[in-house]
């Protein structure tokens, strides 16, 4: 897929990662990926990355502080 876009000079311009709030660490093949992506796009990479955390409306309301702790965590790595 990402081969054909590029032949057809459509150019890979960001990445949303996705992560479940209710984990409670990211996982080391996720950090390495978006390292990696960092390394090959140079330091305007990080611009292009959205992390994005999901499955609130799963989480009860009273351990909101864990997950808002949780969301401090996956952004202080990145």
């Amino acid at each position: 897929y990402c081969d054909n876009r590029y032949r057809g000079n459509v150019k890979l311009t960001g990445i949303i990662y996705t992560h479940r709030i209710s984990d409670n660490h990211m996982p080391s093949w996720a950090c390495k990926n978006l390292n990696l992506f960092c390394q090959l796009c140079r330091d305007g990479a990080a611009q292009c990355v959205r992390l994005v955390t999901t499955v609130w409306d799963n989480q009860k309301p009273e351990n909101r502080a864990i997950w808002l702790k949780r969301v401090s965590q996956v952004e202080g790595n990145f």
